[in-house]
């Protein structure tokens, strides 16, 4: 039977948000659902921004009674038998609630399914996201206790179970998912972690209840924490390793508290004594140093030796347990508002050249884009196959062109005049988007501080004579655009979504430019100021399957292409007095990874390479997986050259026969 999901979204002055989180609700890909918003008594716009979405959602609204008073009746409004709940200022990735319906298909006795988290992360300065994995851990005691259970809207609920055991507690302003999982767990329900994850957490106030009132947070969860270890302990349940979970929080706990409640820090301590005599603290909470002295001294000298480094630079082996601080935005932050009051347009544009075997799957995976304001353009650059009859066969669903073979970036230009959208999607014709590409990015740039690209990771696919193979090639950190520029870093064309007015800005794409043209436009464009933004979310499938093409027939070129674009951002950050440390150092690794592959085919080449670093900077150490501790250990002590001599004689010596 196919699950009818209602989709909850509790809402109190989230006037910036709220529009977002609706309108992600109502893309979701999964057909049986329905959208219902309690307004909480907002007294900014909150509701009328709800109103605007008219008959296409449920809504209520009443005076201000709480958070949780407004999810209990948005569970009493549900209609369907499963609950997606979603704080108004977050938002849903747009197959979040398909993935774990279908996954509940294949677990009918699970009432609680819990998934990964997106964190965005809202800073001043930019927004930083990441994705929050559940350990993988089968005792959810342990989960709950180490407090690695997700927030509210990381999975889907079964109403029933909610009801029988009482709904939310509209006493408490903090914890309140951590205390109902707790209720769940004691009323013997069942939980299961689901690989498929959706949801997208915003931090991005200090005006949050948790935040504004810490000992009143830290006196919950240790409440929590003793309600579980009591439960426990009285059924017989409380093994060791369990015991020694709601220790470890306990101990967490007071390292936090330490700092404003020195008093509750220590009494909790006493409880952990008395609870587990042998307890030891480990993770993060706990370095070996710290330990050793919490463990011969007690907790105030930890503690105090850490507060010594903190101010004074003491120690490197006594860290401050608590994450640092963000510069998360002011309480009525000032960026733009968010408006749904018309969808912005998105043009999806394939270029194409002698692309037969694969333009078919790449027009359907662009008519497929759940983003429902698109349109799809084809230009046909000459091909000599059949790909122009393929691309005709869509007429009617597409507009397309066709003329004499000129390039790719010429191609891309001509797409750019003919495109109608404020936003834009490339798409090479033999590769392909996910169904919900498009959207995710979309909703993501919809409440990000203006932002001219969006980009994400995007998955390879290897095609040879068995069969494909995909690798997600992710974006590492930090997400600094000109680190990630100089590293090479930055995505293929299709993995990033383009405000059209800043390609129009720059100049367009650079038509005489061989190869490495979407890390030349980068370039422009950072040089330009626009603003790029990382999302994590990825949907781009980019396909390597021929030897043919310039990037691959002729490396040289390449080389010379990418240490042109290295070059020019250099001089540029450097006489903007921008050239930091890092940026100089990632410039640098990636001209010494280049001299590593241009020394197979031009000594005298890669030598150059290597000169240039020596000038630029002195005493520069190459690090990562280009240089081996054995490499780098040569390389010091002898240089380049015999170092490269030793890794080609040492290559030979592994591939000899035996």
């Amino acid at each position: 039977m196919t699950p009818f999901v209602s989709i909850l979204i509790p809402c109190y002055n989230a006037q910036r948000w709220v529009g977002q989180a609706i309108e992600s609700a109502l893309l979701q890909t999964w057909a049986e659902k329905e959208v219902i918003v309690v307004d909480d008594g907002s007294t900014d716009r909150s509701l009328d921004i709800i109103k605007s979405f008219g008959d296409r959602i449920k809504w209520e609204t009443g005076p201000n009674r709480g958070g949780n008073a407004a999810r209990n009746l948005l569970l009493n409004l549900a209609q369907g038998d499963w609950l997606q709940y979603l704080d108004a200022d977050d938002y849903l990735v747009a197959d979040k609630v398909q993935k774990q319906a279908e996954f509940l298909a294949t677990h009918p006795d699970v009432d609680i399914l819990l998934g990964p988290v997106t964190m965005e992360h809202w800073r001043e300065d930019g927004v930083e996201a990441e994705v929050n994995e559940i350990p993988p851990l089968d005792d959810m005691w342990i989960l709950l206790a180490r407090w690695f259970m997700p927030g509210t809207g990381s999975g889907i609920w079964r109403k029933r179970a909610l009801i029988e055991v009482g709904n939310w507690d509209e006493k408490l302003r903090c914890c309140q998912e951590h205390e109902l999982y707790l209720r769940l767990l004691m009323a013997g329900r069942q939980f299961k972690r689901c690989p498929h994850g959706g949801y997208v957490y915003r931090q991005w106030s200090e005006q949050t209840v948790c935040k504004r009132n810490k000992t009143a947070t830290h006196c919950n969860r240790l409440a929590i924490l003793r309600r579980l270890e009591i439960f426990l302990r009285e059924r017989g349940a409380l093994n060791s390793e369990r015991a020694g979970a709601i220790n470890q929080g306990r101990f967490e706990t007071v390292r936090s508290i330490w700092p404003f409640n020195q008093r509750l820090a220590l009494n909790t301590v006493e409880i952990i004594r008395r609870s587990q005599p042998n307890f030891w603290p480990s993770g993060d909470a706990a370095p070996p140093s710290y330990r050793l002295v919490y463990r011969l001294f007690g907790l105030s000298l930890a503690e105090n030796l850490a507060r010594m480094k903190r101010s004074r630079g003491f120690s490197l082996c006594f860290p401050h347990f608590s994450p640092p601080a963000p510069q998360l935005l002011p309480a009525n932050p000032q960026p733009k508002m968010v408006s749904f009051a018309g969808r912005p347009l998105v043009s999806i544009l394939i270029p194409c050249y002698n692309a037969e075997q694969w333009i078919k799957q790449s027009i359907d995976s662009a008519l497929a884009q759940t983003w429902p304001e698109k349109e799809v353009i084809v230009v046909d650059d000459g091909s000599t196959d059949h790909s122009l009859e393929i691309i005709k066969k869509f007429s009617g669903r597409i507009r397309w062109e066709t003329g004499p073979n000129r390039g790719g970036n010429v191609a891309r230009n001509r797409l750019l005049e003919l495109s109608r959208g404020e936003w834009l999607q490339y798409l090479d014709a033999d590769d392909y988007l996910a169904p919900n590409k498009v959207a995710n990015q979309i909703l993501f740039l919809s409440s990000t501080p203006p932002t001219d690209l969006v980009f994400g990771p995007v998955t390879m696919e290897y095609v040879s004579i068995h069969e494909p193979r995909q690798a997600i090639f992710a974006i590492p950190k930090p997400h600094d655009p000109w680190i990630l520029l100089a590293r090479w870093y930055l995505p293929q064309t299709g993995a990033s979504l383009w405000r059209k007015s800043a390609i129009r800005d720059v100049g367009g794409w650079k038509t005489d430019q061989p190869c490495c043209q979407e890390h030349e436009l980068y370039l422009r464009l950072l040089m330009a100021g626009k603003r790029l933004a990382f999302c994590p979310l990825n949907g781009a499938v980019y396909r390597q399957w021929s030897e043919l093409t310039v990037c691959k027939r002729d490396k040289s070129e390449v080389h010379r292409q990418r240490l042109q674009i290295e070059k020019r951002a250099e001089e540029f950050l450097r006489n903007r007095g921008e050239l930091t440390g890092q940026r100089q150092q990632a410039i640098n690794q990636a001209r010494f990874e280049i001299a590593r592959l241009a020394w197979l085919y031009d000594q005298v080449f890669a030598e150059q390479i290597m000169e240039i670093i020596r000038k630029t900077k002195s005493g520069f150490n190459p690090s990562g997986e280009a240089a081996p501790s054995s490499y780098r250990l040569i390389y010091r002590l002898l240089g380049f050259q015999p170092a490269e001599r030793l890794g080609i004689w040492r290559r030979r010596l592994i591939r000899a026969p035996r």
